[in-house]
C-alpha cells in the first residue's frame, strides 16, 4: 500500500481503529519509516492479539518507540517479548510490560545473558526486586550496564 493508504488503515475499524490523536501519537519516525512494510504492520496487529500480546490500543502507543518500531520485525523478537509476560518469563502484566520496554531494554532483550540477569535482579538470592521495583530500578542506564563483568556482584 502507498503511505497515505497504510496511514488510512492504522485508523480504520478493520485496521487498529486509532483515533487521531492516537495516530499522531504512535507515528514516530522509526514507524513512519517502517509503515509501508507488510511485515510491520503485521507485527503491529500481533502485539495488539490476544494470542500473541494482547496490548491495548492505548497500550500499544505507550510501547511502540523507535527502538521496539526498529525491532518489531527481528526474528525472533516478538517471541522475547511474548515471553516476557510468560509465567516461565518474567510474567508481566501488559501495563508492566509497555513501562518496562525503555530504549536499552529493548536493544537487550534478544540477548540471553541479559535476561538471565535481568532473572537474577528478581532471585532472592541478589537482589530479590519484586516485578513493580524491577521496573523501576530498569533505567536505561541499568539496562545497558546489567551484563557488564561485576555489575552484579
Amino acid at each position: 500500500p502507498g503511505f497515505l493508504e497504510a496511514v488510512r488503515g492504522l485508523c480504520s475499524p478493520d485496521g487498529l481503529g486509532l483515533s487521531r490523536g492516537q495516530l499522531v501519537t504512535f507515528m514516530t519516525g522509526s514507524v513512519t519509516a517502517r509503515l509501508m512494510d507488510p511485515g510491520f504492520l503485521e507485527a503491529v496487529r500481533a502485539l495488539c492479539s490476544p494470542h500473541c500480546i494482547g496490548l491495548s490500543k492505548e497500550q500499544l502507543i505507550t510501547f511502540m518507540s523507535d527502538s521496539v518500531a526498529a525491532r518489531l520485525t527481528d526474528p525472533g523478537f516478538l517471541e522475547a517479548v511474548r515471553g516476557l509476560c510468560s509465567p516461565d518469563g518474567l510474567g508481566l502484566s501488559r501495563g508492566q510490560l509497555v513501562t518496562f520496554m525503555t530504549g536499552s531494554v529493548t536493544a537487550r532483550l534478544m540477548d540471553p545473558g541479559f535476561l538471565e540477569a535481568v532473572r537474577a535482579l528478581c532471585s532472592p538470592h541478589c537482589i530479590g526486586l519484586s516485578k513493580e521495583q524491577l521496573i523501576t530500578f530498569m533505567s536505561d542506564s541499568v539496562a545497558a550496564r546489567l551484563t557488564d563483568p561485576g555489575f552484579l556482584e
